[in-house]
């Protein structure tokens, strides 16, 4: 049980006995969940986790046809709105799994942003490949674009880790 649920119960008046028998009942309703709802929930969580794959190589696909046509402010603004438009749906989904732990959260903190920058940062170099045989004049540099992306994929989940209460890790 977190420390700080026993610091907000004490806050509004809660003696310790009162929070000891919220500790004891929590533990055992934890205790008492089916194996299967825990499985399903692991395997959801693992589900999630490869459609944010997936996603993050269609949006880095996606991307492609921006990188062509668009100077530097504009791709930026493109793929900022992009990148915080799936990171918050991703965020949404990863908050809804109860069984999500310590390990999911390296999981995702550390799996999800690797990927995403390769993924944005060979694209980036595909389309510039693309621009020098097609003498369209842009390219970009491949470091900027995936940091940037990267970095707005996960604000959403570094703000509601940050300031949202109601996150059980």
């Amino acid at each position: 049980m977190r420390a700080d649920l026993s610091e907000r119960l004490k806050t509004k008046g809660w003696t310790d006995k009162e929070i000891k028998k919220v500790r004891r009942v929590l533990n055992e309703a934890q205790s008492k969940r089916l194996e299967k709802a825990i499985f399903f929930e692991n395997l959801i969580f693992w589900f999630v986790l490869i459609i944010a794959i997936f996603g993050n190589l269609i949006v880095s696909i996606a991307l492609i046809p921006f990188l062509l046509e668009l100077d530097s402010l504009l791709l930026y603004s493109v793929i900022t709105l992009l990148a915080l438009a799936f990171g918050s749906l991703f965020d949404l989904l990863i908050r809804d799994i109860e069984a999500i732990g310590r390990k999911h959260i390296v999981v995702t903190g550390i799996l999800i942003p690797s990927l995403a920058i390769i993924n944005i940062f060979y694209v980036t170099q595909f389309a510039n490949f693309f621009s020098d045989k097609w003498n369209l004049g842009i390219s970009h540099n491949p470091w900027i674009i995936a940091i940037l992306y990267v970095g707005a994929f996960s604000l959403p989940h570094i703000i509601s880790y940050l300031f949202v209460k109601d996150i059980s890790y």
